[in-house]
Order: C-alpha cells, then sequence, then structure tokens
C-alpha cells in the first residue's frame, strides 16, 4: 500500500508488478478473464521455469484496471515482495522489488523502466525493506544472506565521471567490506536516478 488509502502495487507470477487503485473497481469481464487465465495455467513456478508464453506476453487481460504494469523481474520459488519507496527520502517515486534471479530491482512508478539492480545475491530474493528515512536497503534472500545496501559518499574523483561521488555498497558485518567496481553500460556507472549512484559491492 501507498499509505494514502488509494494505491497499492502487487506482485505475481505472472512475473508482473502491477498498480491498482483501490477506488476504480474490475469489471464483471475482468473477473472473468482472470478466472480463466488461473485455471488454465499448467505450470507451477515453485519448482517449473516460466513458461515462454507467460515470459514473452505483454497482453493485458479484457477488464483490466490496473494502472501500470512493471516487467523485468522474476517471480519464482517463492512469494516475492514488493513495496513502495519512502515518502520522505523519496516522494514514493519508486516501486522496489525482490527477485528470483538474486536482484533487488527498482522501477520508475510513472515510466515503469528499470532504473536499478542491486545484485550480489546468490538466489532468490524474496524480501526487500527499504529504510524510511535513511539510504538504505536491506534484502533477504534464499541464499541465507541479508543484504544491507548503504548509500555512500565517494572519498575519490572518478575518471569517467568526475561530479558522481555517491554509490550503493553492500556492507558485510563487523564493519568489514569487500568492494568492487559496478557493471559498466555504454563506458558509463549505472545511474541511481538522478542521484547518479553507482552499485557496489557484495552480500555478506
Amino acid at each position: 500500500s501507498k499509505s494514502d488509502a488509494r494505491h497499492l502495487v502487487s506482485n505475481s507470477k505472472d512475473q508482473t508488478i502491477k498498480l491498482w487503485d483501490v477506488r476504480k473497481f474490475s469489471p464483471p469481464e475482468g473477473l472473468e478473464a482472470s478466472r480463466r487465465a488461473v485455471a488454465n495455467q499448467n505450470w507451477d513456478y515453485r519448482w517449473q521455469p516460466v513458461p515462454k508464453r507467460v515470459r514473452t506476453s505483454s497482453a493485458r487481460l479484457a477488464g483490466d484496471t490496473s494502472l501500470m504494469t512493471y516487467r523485468g523481474h522474476g517471480v519464482l520459488h517463492t512469494l516475492v515482495r514488493c513495496r513502495f519507496s519512502p515518502v520522505h527520502t523519496t516522494g514514493q517515486r519508486y516501486i522496489y522489488s525482490g527477485c528470483s534471479t538474486g536482484s533487488v530491482v527498482v522501477y520508475d512508478v510513472l515510466t515503469g523502466k528499470i532504473v536499478e539492480k542491486l545484485k550480489g545475491h546468490k538466489a532468490c530474493v524474496r524480501d526487500v525493506s527499504w529504510h524510511p528515512y535513511e539510504p538504505k536497503i536491506m534484502s533477504t534472500g534464499w541464499d541465507g544472506v541479508l543484504g544491507l545496501w548503504e548509500w555512500r559518499r565517494r572519498t575519490r574523483d572518478l575518471a569517467d565521471d568526475s561530479d558522481s561521488d555517491d554509490m550503493w555498497e553492500d556492507e558485510e558485518e563487523e564493519g568489514r567490506r569487500r568492494r568492487k567496481k559496478s557493471p559498466r553500460r555504454d563506458g558509463k556507472r549505472h545511474a541511481f536516478s538522478s542521484l547518479r549512484s553507482s552499485l557496489m559491492g557484495e552480500v555478506v
């Protein structure tokens, strides 16, 4: 829930997140289309791979009243949580989710585009939590790891991006950190929205 008594997000094994306005109810044809879609499923997300027809489909069901659909993460093996980012630090501009590939996926609410993937877990990330006031994200996965992703200031300039002095890093217990440079895309470090962060670190 967005805590505004209007909007909520749902995560589904059809590999999508949907944004809903609870004031807008689904018509009877929407309910019937959903029932048929569920009845026609012949795979089990707990142990089978996603069928190609599900993975590549972008069609909306008849009567779908959702406001937005977000694609790019995976829901396999278990339930995967998705949430709105904090109101105080981000204005709830993002929706973030765990992922069956071991990532934390962050979407822009308005565009539906993926703005960041925090990679480090070696198995499905089931739950995620963004601190309401501090720049930290906790993630928990089936690899038995609790990941703490923290926004930190850089102490040195980057040769290719000298005005970028923020990054996400993953902390280890007892203050020990292992760091590695984030993947590059077109010669630049991944940016986290307008804050221009770089992803660094491995999970504990």
